[in-house]
């Protein structure tokens, strides 16, 4: 039986820590062996959320068939970012070292990947951490490579994802890595989740990106067209919405998001369609026609253009 050990520690986010550790608890109950181990420096903490968690054990003694998991803690006070001292530990930082000279899988949720920084665990390793995180990671771990915008990463022994929910995909990575796909999925069935997201996924919507400018006529626009994503609209058309001209519209598109309005519309279509490539055994063709693409040739070219694979290619990966 190998262990998972949750290395909890002072202001720790419940999510960041509930959510893998109900993937292996309910990977458990389908059948799989694993030994929880909920640890920390203290017996008692406090969490970021105010609720205390007590009987915890310390570190136990860890094999190279065992995973460390670093779950994050809070990093913001009075809307100021800070390190978390919390991640100064000399005895935890020592204790993650034996462990990754052991060759166990080390993994972080969030802020955790600050502690791996902190004890030299990230040296030419990808990582990543929480978008708002990601320049102190670069900081702290200058020889790393730091990904940007993807919800988890996997290098060698190391582990990391982006924190709050990715923790969950990172774990479903996990246990799919131990037992089997088919497994994994029977368990994320059980937790009435989607099967793992891609741990290249991005960690913001489509729906919220390109929308950090003051323009009242092209937030109209692109209101307009996410709320109509299979819609062939007019670029006149959109513009009276707009209550602005086509040349007007067509300018602001290119200097506010660096697009054209139809690149723009073909994106968010793209979107479901994404989803529906990773999560449905439709036909290129279905899906093309359910994200308003009359020709299965132009959705495959639009995709291929955005994404630089096609759409089959992005199934199999």
């Amino acid at each position: 039986m190998s262990k998972i050990v949750f290395l909890i520690l002072d202001e720790v986010h419940l999510l960041d820590l509930a959510g893998p550790a109900q993937v292996f608890y309910t990977a458990n109950e389908r059948g799989a062996e694993y030994e929880l181990c909920f640890s920390s420096s203290q017996s008692s903490i406090k969490t970021a959320q105010k609720l205390v968690l007590s009987e915890l054990i310390p570190p136990p003694v860890i094999t190279k068939e065992d995973s460390l998991i670093v779950v994050g803690v809070r990093t913001h006070h009075n809307n100021k970012l800070e390190f978390p001292k919390a991640y100064q530990n000399p005895e935890i930082i020592s204790y993650l070292q034996k462990a990754a000279k052991l060759g166990a899988r080390i993994a972080s949720v969030c802020s955790g990947s600050l502690l791996l920084a902190q004890a030299g665990l990230l040296k030419n390793k990808r990582c990543t951490s929480h978008w708002q995180l990601l320049e102190l990671l670069k900081e702290k771990a200058p020889k790393a490579k730091v990904q940007d915008n993807v919800l988890f990463t996997h290098d060698d022994n190391i582990i990391s994802s982006a924190g709050i929910a990715s923790g969950i995909d990172m774990a479903m990575y996990m246990l799919e890595q131990d037992q089997s796909a088919n497994f994994a999925a029977k368990v994320a069935r059980d937790l009435v989740i989607y099967y793992r997201r891609n741990g290249d996924s991005s960690q913001t919507s489509i729906y919220f990106e390109y929308r950090n400018h003051l323009n009242k006529q092209l937030h109209r626009a692109q209101d307009y067209i996410i709320k109509n994503p299979n819609q062939a609209i007019k670029l006149e058309d959109l513009a009276k919405i707009s209550k602005t001209s086509v040349s007007k519209l067509t300018r602001s598109f290119k200097d506010q998001i660096g697009m054209t309005p139809l690149q723009y519309q073909h994106r968010i279509r793209l979107e479901p369609a994404r989803n529906l490539l990773l999560e449905s055994d439709l036909s290129i063709e279905k899906i093309a026609d359910k994200c308003g693409y009359d020709d299965p040739r132009s959705f495959r070219r639009v995709w291929a253009n955005t994404f630089g694979i096609s759409p089959s290619e992005f199934r199999q990966s």
